[in-house]
This record gives C-alpha cells, sequence and structure tokens, in this order.
C-alpha cells in the first residue's frame, strides 16, 4: 500500500473518530464500540497474525500522545465523572471528563502501558478495553462472551452505586427498581469516548497529517 493512501486511511480514521465521538455525546452511546474498531485500527499490531497497525505503517510510533490521567495512576474513575439522576431509568451514569488537562507519554505506553483498569489483582491496558470492545462487544465482532474484567466494567459494581430504598417519588412510580442497588453504568463506553477524546487532542496538537505529508516528501 502507498504511503499515500495510509495518510487518506489516516485521515478517514481521524474523521471518523470525530463523528461518532459527536454522536456518543449526543447520547448515541452505542457509538463506543464503533470507537474501539476504529482505535483497534490505529493502534493495534500483532506480529503472529501479521496485523500492523495504521500508525506503524506510517512510521510515527515514536509520536507522543496526550493523556488525560496521569501515566503514574491506574485508576479508571479519573477518565470518567460520575452523574446521578434521580429522574432517569439509569439513576447512577459514568460520562467522559474530556477536558483540556493532559500529561505526555509514548505511544506505547498509552497503548499497553498504562492500567487504566483494576480486577482480581490485574492491571488492563487501553488496548484490552479496546480490542475486547472490538472483537467481542460489536466493534467489529459480537462475540458469544465477554472477558471477565470487560464484564466488571458493563456491570459498574467498581464505580459509585446508588442505594433507592429509601427514596419517595410521587405517586409511588419510581424510574429505576428500588429494589435493587443501581450501579454507574456505561464506564466501559465512557472510558472509549475518553481515549477518542485523547487521540483527537493528541493528532490535533502534533498535527499527525502533516507529519505524514512531510515524510512522503
Amino acid at each position: 500500500m502507498s504511503q499515500d493512501r495510509y495518510r487518506r486511511k489516516l485521515s478517514e480514521a481521524l474523521t471518523a473518530l470525530h463523528i461518532s465521538s459527536q454522536s456518543y455525546d449526543l447520547g448515541l452511546t452505542g457509538e463506543a464500540p464503533r470507537l474501539a474498531a476504529t482505535l483497534r485500527v490505529l493502534f493495534h499490531s500483532n506480529a503472529s497474525s501479521g496485523n500492523v497497525s495504521l500508525l506503524k505503517h506510517l512510521r510515527m510510533e515514536a509520536m507522543e500522545m496526550l493523556s488525560t490521567v496521569d501515566p503514574s495512576s491506574s485508576q479508571h474513575l479519573g477518565f470518567v465523572a460520575i452523574r446521578i439522576s434521580l429522574s432517569s431509568a439509569m439513576p447512577v451514569q459514568a460520562v467522559p471528563k474530556l477536558g483540556n488537562q493532559f500529561y505526555p507519554t509514548t505511544m506505547s505506553d498509552w497503548w499497553s502501558g498504562q492500567f487504566v483498569y483494576q480486577f482480581n489483582g490485574r492491571g488492563y491496558c487501553r488496548s484490552h478495553l479496546v480490542k475486547t470492545a472490538a472483537n467481542q462487544d460489536g466493534g467489529c465482532h459480537v462475540d458469544s462472551f465477554l472477558a471477565s474484567f470487560y464484564e466488571d466494567m458493563e456491570a459498574g459494581c467498581q464505580g459509585l452505586s446508588l442505594n433507592g430504598e429509601n427514596l419517595v417519588y410521587p405517586k409511588g412510580l419510581a424510574p429505576f427498581d428500588q429494589s435493587k442497588t443501581q450501579h454507574c453504568q456505561n464506564i466501559h463506553y465512557a472510558m472509549l469516548r475518553q481515549f477518542a477524546h485523547e487521540v483527537l487532542h493528541s493528532a490535533s496538537h502534533h498535527r499527525w497529517l502533516d507529519s505524514t505529508s512531510s515524510k512522503s516528501r
């Protein structure tokens, strides 16, 4: 494949991230696995299967990335904010923090070095979350099972929870089941949206498209 085609594919991928991010922000949270699919194209390489990431094709592995969480931290709640809405059928939800505070890091550490979630004594990186969402949860494929750490994120048990048993609603009609603890929804999806935010800002700040053009000359 020519470098010109790789550059076009990079432009298309960044556009796809931007469009899916806008859709997510409008409430279409099902865009998160599609964000994962695009991130997988950009960053995932596997020597044993012959897969090469688009950024590796473009010889951009040394480019700096911008993380919204200090690379020395492994707290997933640093990537998201918790929204409580007692009038919603999902009263506790995770939303991406977005923001304009960034920490520079290497691309390899951003992708597969920094832990962004802890489960059963093991740390998981952006690459784990992105590939699971893409390969198992509808980004590229829907699998018959989900990785256990991803199921834990989906369940939201490590986020803020709400016991609504003693809440009183007019006419006794609560929008959610008050007999069950309401766990935080969409942690995994909100984090994927946050990763896309980091990539789009990294690409803009470091002028990825201009960089690829200069390398071709």
